[in-house]
């Protein structure tokens, strides 16, 4: 069972891009090893996984800001802002959902911050894609 959730964790992870970014990849590298066959062993590679994203945001929010003038600067930033409000109701959402009676286990944990993961990694593919049309 840990194993095909395992694989479900990797191929929802990769399904966001056609070209693996490096992040996903070292995030597949580490499911696989055997080491981390564990709910443990999960949780940490999605977590160190899920800080790169959010590194990674922040290095393309800044690349993007810097090729903006200044009515665009504003307007990302108040995109982001306000990105950041609907990512926090998001992940408060998340939390409500996998802690209810009926999800009971250590995987669900695993599979909400997966979740929580794809929705920096969205954004940063997202301003990415608009930072490569500038």
């Amino acid at each position: 069972m840990k194993y095909i959730i395992t694989l479900l964790v990797i191929f929802s992870s990769s399904a966001y891009a056609a070209k693996e970014h490096p992040i996903d990849l070292t995030m597949s590298k580490c499911l696989k090893n055997k080491a981390n066959h564990t709910t443990a062993g999960m949780s940490q590679c999605v977590n160190n996984a899920a800080i790169e994203w959010d590194k990674e945001l922040n290095r393309v929010y800044k690349l993007l800001k810097s090729e903006l003038n200044e009515d665009g600067k504003k307007a990302l930033k108040l995109s982001q802002r306000q990105w950041i409000k609907q990512r926090d109701l998001e992940f408060n959402f998340l939390t409500k959902m996998y802690y209810r009676k009926r999800f009971n286990g250590s995987m669900y944990s695993n599979m909400k911050n997966m979740d929580e993961l794809n929705i920096v990694k969205s954004r940063v593919l997202m301003l990415t894609k608009y930072l490569n049309r500038h």
